[in-house]
């Protein structure tokens, strides 16, 4: 018997010994494709003239999306404190936290995400959106 087939030969066993193990692992990969926690980062640079009290309601419609879309699970935003100065004329940043990149795909077609867009785009001087999948390090 050669080398190549005592591999091929140890593989088949492998399998056959443990094929309900083997399945749940491929049961496990096929269901947690494209099911990482996904954040939306919208940084925004509104338009001069718009006062404190508007602001907070354009924030207040932001987070009742939450209640509104299904697969929006959270939202939180902030001012720019950087003292760098590297902000590129962003004064706000918005973060939305979805459970797959489809839920994003289904945020962007709601139709009280729509809304809500045709009322605060044309608020902005300046945009940027970027979607990711928080990678955390292990040391």
């Amino acid at each position: 018997m050669s080398v190549r087939s005592t591999r091929t030969s140890t593989k088949n066993t492998l399998y056959m010994k443990f094929p309900i193990l083997f399945c749940f692992l491929f049961l496990f990969i096929a269901l947690s494709e494209g099911k990482h926690e996904v954040k939306h980062m919208l940084l925004a640079k509104l338009k001069q003239g718009i006062s404190e009290d508007e602001i907070e309601g354009y924030i207040k419609q932001y987070a009742n999306l939450v209640n509104l879309v299904p697969s929006m699970k959270a939202f939180a935003w902030g001012k720019d404190v950087s003292i760098e100065n590297l902000n590129d004329g962003f004064t706000h940043v918005f973060e939305s936290t979805f459970a797959s990149t489809q839920g994003i795909a289904e945020y962007l077609s709601d139709p009280d995400h729509v809304a809500f867009a045709n009322t605060l785009l044309p608020q902005l001087d300046k945009v940027l959106v970027v979607d990711y999948m928080p990678t955390k390090v292990k040391l």
